[in-house]
Parts: structure tokens; sequence; C-alpha cells
């Protein structure tokens, strides 16, 4: 049988690549498609072998959201219409980065201040003091993204990596590097200099936030994109008219075959991409769609 999935969480196309290559390698499965733009996935599989709901548990061990698509158009228009957008992940991410960004700009500042002349509180003058105020700043940023370093380690362990996986790897060496170079900074007479010099405690955190503002935006350029698409597909007529054995007669959308002839009166909606047989109109063509994508 063949059956659509709704995936979230995926980023970038190593996420689309882990997921198609791990459900793909699945017994029963025959083949399986992921759309990262569309959020959604294909498989083809042997339902005497496999069932949905393994698959399902198979793309959320790598550390994504998957669910059962209800098959027909209707329903699929209607899951689309009636769908939240994704406002909840947008205000998460959100409140991730400015909690982010109250940590990283003090720290910055201690980092990065002396070098365009800004003066350092006098405790911060001793090399181990000036290392441990960077570990409590950058520390809390860590816990805030913590999602990355969940979502990275288990690609890994999935052997199919993706951003996550990166942006984790990342952060995490310039911070476990920075704590062994604060451990040596008591046994160094020059401690002052290697602290400044060493420690990238800042990189850490940057790098996290900077992540987390870029989902942030991508979450909001695709709730405002969902909100047009809703629009569109509110245009989907209900029922529509068609030609069959002679005879007009009006049917349920869902039951809208290749190959009909569908009759368009004034005012009504176009239901579907065709040809036009024969007649003449005005047609707004910002209307015109398929309910079927």
């Amino acid at each position: 049988m063949k059956q659509e999935f709704k995936v979230t969480g995926m980023t970038c196309a190593a996420c689309s690549a882990g997921i198609q290559k791990t459900v793909g390698k699945m017994n029963g499965v025959r083949r399986a498609e992921v759309s990262l733009m569309g959020e959604k996935m294909q498989v083809e599989f042997d339902e005497t072998v496999l069932s949905s709901q393994e698959i399902v548990a198979a793309v959320e061990s790598l550390g994504y959201g998957a669910s059962v698509r209800s098959e027909g158009t209707d329903a699929k228009v209607q899951k689309i219409v009636s769908a939240p957008l994704p406002e909840d992940a947008a205000q998460k991410l959100k409140h991730r980065f400015f909690a982010s960004l109250c940590f990283l700009v003090p720290l910055l500042y201690f980092t990065m201040g002396h070098m365009l002349g800004a003066p350092l509180p006098a405790f911060l003058k001793n090399g181990s003091n000036f290392a441990l105020v960077q570990l409590l700043l950058t520390t809390p940023v860590l816990f805030i993204n913590f999602a990355f370093f969940r979502s990275g380690i288990k690609a890994a362990i999935k052997r199919v990596p993706n951003m996550d996986t990166l942006v984790s790897l990342g952060s995490a060496v310039s911070f476990l590097y920075s704590v062994a170079v604060m451990f040596l900074l008591p046994l160094r007479e020059v401690s002052m200099t290697l602290a400044m010099n060493s420690l990238f405690f800042e990189s850490a955190a940057m790098v996290l936030t900077l992540v987390t503002l870029g989902k942030w935006l991508e979450a909001r350029s695709k709730k405002k994109t969902g909100e047009e698409v809703e629009k569109l597909l509110r245009l989907a007529p209900d029922t529509v008219t068609v030609e069959r054995d002679g005879e007009r007669k009006k049917i349920p959308l869902r039951e809208l075959c290749v190959g009909d002839v569908v009759v368009v009166m004034q005012g009504d909606s176009i239901p579907a991409d065709g040809v036009v047989l024969e007649g003449n109109s005005f047609v707004d063509k910002s209307a015109l769609m398929s309910p079927f994508l």
C-alpha cells in the first residue's frame, strides 16, 4: 500500500535524506520519498510486513515528529485548511533566542569589550575569574538550546547526521576545549593572557544563538506562507458540476477524476487544473489553483 505521512522538525536537506534513508532500509518498504518543503513523506510498503505506526516510530527515533495523514483529496484539503499554523514553534524559538541573547550580550562584553577599549571590572583581571564568568554565562545558553544536542546526537547515533549534529558538535567542542583551558590557568604565570587568547566560550554560545535566530525567522516565514496557502485552499469548491454520459450533475470534489468534463458556470470557482474545451468568459486568474497539490 501507499501511505502519506506528515513529518515535522526537518531543517535541512540532510534531515530529509536521513529520514528517507532510514525508512527506505526498513523491511517491507518498497519506496520512500521525503519532501523537505512540503514536510511530508510518501511510503510504499507491504502492510503485511510493516505497519504505519512502525514507520512513524522509526522517524521519531531520529528526533523528528511524524504522523499518518488522512487519505482522500477532500480530507487532505480539509486537514491543511484546519491545521494550526506553526505559531507555537515560532514563539518557542523566539523565546529561546531572546533568552540566549540575555546571556550572550554580557558574555560578548566581557570577552571582547576590552578590544574596543571598554573597561573590565577589577575582579575580571584575574585569569581564573575571567574564565569562570564566561563559563557561568555560557552554560545557560547551552541548556536553553539543548534541543540542538538532543536532535544532533540522535541523528549521529543513527548514522544520519544533520545540521543539528554540526551545530551541536561545533558548540560542544568550543565549550569543552575552553573548560580544559580554564583548569590550566592556575598553573600558568601568564594566565590572563592565556585566558584572553585561548578561551572560546563566546563561540559556543554565539553559534547556538545565531542558529536559533535563523530557525525563528524560518518558522515565521513558514507561518506567513501557510496563511497564504490556507487562503488559496479556501477557494476550492465543495462540489463541482460535471458532464457524464450527456448529463450534468453535481458531485463532491473528492469524486472528480482525470478526464472528467467540468462545467464552470458564471461565478463558480475553477476546481482543478484543466484545458478549456469550449465557451468563453472572464476569469480571475488569482483564483486558479489545484486542490490536489
